[in-house]
């Protein structure tokens, strides 16, 4: 048996994520490159996707990493109002 698996991103890819930049500032839009992709598959079918950035020692799920800095605008003016 063959298992497929397609992640959202690719290596080299440029994303954003939140960071956080300290209490006075909360959270802004970080420009970032995907160095590297974690796979874990268990029992065939359970998988676990990892997103590692260049220079930062956390990995990151799909729903992390935003393809658009918009996007990732909108989640840090979620985190920066649910932190009030």
């Amino acid at each position: 048996m063959k298992i497929e698996i397609e992640t959202k991103f690719d290596i080299s890819d440029i994303v954003w994520i939140p960071e956080f930049t300290g209490t006075e500032t909360g959270f802004k839009p970080s420009k970032c490159k995907i160095s590297l992709i974690d796979i874990q598959i268990y029992d065939k079918a359970i998988k676990v996707i990892r997103y590692f950035i260049s220079g930062i020692d956390k990995c990151y799920s799909d729903s992390d990493l935003f393809t658009m800095k918009a996007e990732c605008q909108l989640e840090c003016d979620r985190l920066n109002w649910s932190s009030v």
